[in-house]
């Protein structure tokens, strides 16, 4: 369908849902394709203080049937006004139901964020009252999308990092690179080197039993607990500082969540051959 049928259909969608609702759609599976939808305050809402619903949603791989799947051509990302709505932008994701709703979610509120960064100046104008804006003003945003795309890693260790009993979550890959880390003075060099000699002893452990290493939790004698997870099919690890005082369960299901979504951004990453390199914070 074309852009504009599209967006007019999605923004009644999520009237409708909210009006009947009291809450906007944020993902539509159908049987190969998905959407995942999330908004933004209006402009003016932000200048005003008026309150006004944060982005909907946040934190499958991606495949390359995928321009469509994350949004590189015009009708994958959807950014819209929608006037009835008090101005609100809107971000529309299709992608590949196996991509999974929380990439959807993870993708779809980073470029919207990302747009929003990058044309708050036009956007504002329209949240303001003007009646027309010249859609060709924002066709420079395609460029950004891959920058974008490398970023994905930050939001997800960083939701990780925030989650009760998690103090500090980083990526590594197999040469050593910090890909993100959410603590500063990390020496990816030192780590990796201890890391690899780590998991040469559990891969041998384990081939004893003719099993595979997965993970290695090493728990300190007073609050400090490290969980050591390899990424399945990918070159990287994700490294969890956890507080023993929090039930390991807990800790684990959000890692677990966690490292899900690595494993996809590295797929990701592979089939757009982008680099998945981030500098840590």
């Amino acid at each position: 369908q074309p852009r504009s049928s599209t967006g007019s259909l999605l923004t009644a969608m999520l009237e409708f849902s909210t009006n009947n609702v009291g809450a906007p759609v944020c993902y539509i599976e159908l049987s190969t394709i998905a959407v995942s939808i999330c908004s933004s305050r209006p402009p003016e809402a932000a200048h005003t203080g008026t309150p006004a619903p944060q982005a909907q949603g946040m934190p499958g791989p991606a495949r390359q049937n995928s321009n469509q799947s994350i949004g590189v051509d015009s009708t994958g990302v959807t950014p819209k006004q929608t006037p009835r709505r008090g101005g609100a932008l809107i971000c529309a994701l299709f992608h590949d139901v196996d991509d999974g709703p929380e990439l959807g979610r993870l993708i779809a509120t980073e470029l919207l964020s990302a747009f929003r960064e990058q044309f708050g100046a036009s956007l504002a104008k329209v949240g303001g009252g003007t009646p027309h804006i010249n859609l060709n003003e924002f066709d420079p945003f395609h460029t950004r999308i891959p920058a974008v795309l490398r970023g994905l890693v930050v939001p997800v260790l960083s939701s990780l990092s925030e989650h009760k009993g998690i103090v500090m979550a980083l990526l590594l890959t197999d040469d050593s690179h910090i890909a993100y880390c959410t603590a500063d003075g990390i020496d990816g060099l030192g780590l990796g080197a201890n890391l690899v000699a780590l998991t040469n002893l559990a891969e041998d452990a384990m081939s004893l039993r003719s099993d595979v290493f997965h993970s290695v939790v090493i728990e300190g004698g007073h609050s400090t607990r490290i969980v050591v997870r390899r990424l399945p099919c990918t070159q990287a690890t994700l490294v969890a500082q956890c507080h023993t005082n929090v039930s390991s369960a807990l800790t684990n299901q959000a890692i677990s969540a966690s490292a899900k979504l690595c494993v996809k951004y590295f797929a990701l990453m592979d089939n757009l051959s982008l680099d998945a390199g981030i500098k840590s914070m």
